[in-house]
């Protein structure tokens, strides 16, 4: 088992909430994408 300086921990929680945010901001552009195509398309969401 290797054991993780704190420096290396908080590095991977960096990186961990990074992927979170970008995710949910793909999560966010997809919606708004959809929802974009579903207008044009006559639907009201």
């Amino acid at each position: 088992m290797i054991v993780q300086t704190d420096l290396e921990s908080s590095e991977i929680a960096v990186l961990k909430t990074a992927v979170e945010l970008l995710t949910a901001a793909g999560y966010t552009l997809t919606a708004r994408l959809l929802r974009n195509v579903l207008l044009k398309m006559g639907l009201n969401v």
